[in-house]
């Protein structure tokens, strides 16, 4: 239903969707024994009686098939601006990339830590 099955395909406000609840209630998992972890089949009857199949041999993000930087930065962007401010988020992509490069490891711990956690544990501390 949205492309994707990321963090935000799992809220309760995506569950909730009537269109996906209308998708769900409609269909049927079925185990398969001849599929590996990174396989999927699926197959979807529609309501005029054709079939439409799709089968994945090796799923997106495995050692076969690796993201490129570009989807591990989307990735990570799509699931890190749900704690983060997209600003905060860019700076972290930028550290991460240049992790080899830091004196020390903790700017990008902080960096994943709100900008506004942090003030309120300064002071806290303070």
């Amino acid at each position: 239903m949205r492309g994707k099955g990321g963090l935000r395909e799992y809220t309760d406000e995506a569950v909730n969707d009537p269109a996906i609840k209308r998708v769900r209630e409609a269909a049927t998992a079925v185990g398969d024994p001849s599929i590996t972890e990174d396989q999927a089949h699926i197959e979807v009857e529609l309501n005029d009686g054709r079939r439409v199949t799709k089968f994945v041999e090796q799923s997106l993000g495995n050692i076969h098939r690796p993201l490129t930087d570009r989807q591990l930065d989307e990735k990570f962007r799509d699931q890190a601006v749900m704690v983060l401010p997209a600003s905060e988020v860019e700076s972290l992509i930028q550290l991460c990339w240049r992790i080899d490069q830091l004196d020390d490891v903790r700017d990008v711990v902080m960096a994943a830590v709100p900008a506004a956690a942090r003030t309120e544990r300064n002071v806290a501390q303070a």
